[in-house]
């Protein structure tokens, strides 16, 4: 069965890897490079999995659409990575406190991003 993947993130090298990632897998994949444009792909596509970038232009940063789409009914039960760079203690306090599902710390590989993915859908 085809599965959906948005992935949030500004920088497109990341989007690249990301996707490379995937490829392989059953899952169609989408991309938006900011927190408002993250949010609406994810209302459209109806995803089974989300990764999020922290830090991003705009209004939104990923804690930020974390927070949103983790409080919101129609997309709280959607699975969430949280791709990021920081990895302080008060970092991965907020990321959890955001409701993301998993935290991969930057740089990441490709296959333990995919690992996290599949368990994380597949236990959904």
């Amino acid at each position: 069965m085809q599965k959906k993947l948005v992935i949030v993130e500004d920088r497109p090298e990341i989007v690249t890897l990301i996707k490379a990632s995937f490829k392989g897998t059953d899952f169609e994949t989408y991309d938006a490079a900011n927190g408002d444009d993250g949010i609406a792909l994810v209302e459209k596509e109806m995803p089974d999995l989300v990764t999020l970038d922290i830090m991003m232009p705009g209004n939104k940063s990923g804690l930020d659409v974390c927070s949103y789409l983790k409080t919101n009914p129609k997309t709280a039960h959607i699975k969430i990575i949280m791709i990021s760079a920081r990895s302080q203690a008060t970092d991965i306090a907020s990321i959890k406190a955001s409701g993301a599902d998993a935290i991969l710390p930057k740089p990441f590989s490709p296959a333990a991003l995919k690992k996290k993915a599949l368990a994380l859908v597949d236990k959904s």
